[in-house]
């Protein structure tokens, strides 16, 4: 294959550290934030009717074999409930999931 003058871009090179560089930050600022909150007891989940306790219980009913969701999925979208539920199979009904 022959290179060209864009391979040798500075311009890309430049754009890809960037790039990376973006990324990694957003990596340890979701990370120090999972640290944060995994000091409280259920990150949060035990508060009812938030959206995020919803589908940990749903998707611990779709892990155990209760592939029905319920009357009260009709205001969540479904398909998270699903493949969390999955994710749940594979490796347990931790929240670091």
């Amino acid at each position: 294959m022959l290179k060209t003058e864009s391979d040798n871009s500075p311009i890309l090179k430049n754009t890809a550290i960037h790039l990376s560089l973006i990324l990694l930050i957003g990596l340890v600022v979701r990370l120090v934030y999972l640290w944060q909150i995994s000091e409280y007891p259920n990150f949060y989940v035990s508060y009812p009717g938030m959206d995020v306790a919803f589908y940990h219980d749903r998707a611990k009913e779709v892990a155990g074999g209760n592939l029905l969701l319920g009357h009260n999925a009709y205001y969540y979208a479904p398909l998270y409930a699903y493949f969390l539920g999955g994710l749940y199979t594979l490796f347990g009904d931790s929240y670091w999931v």
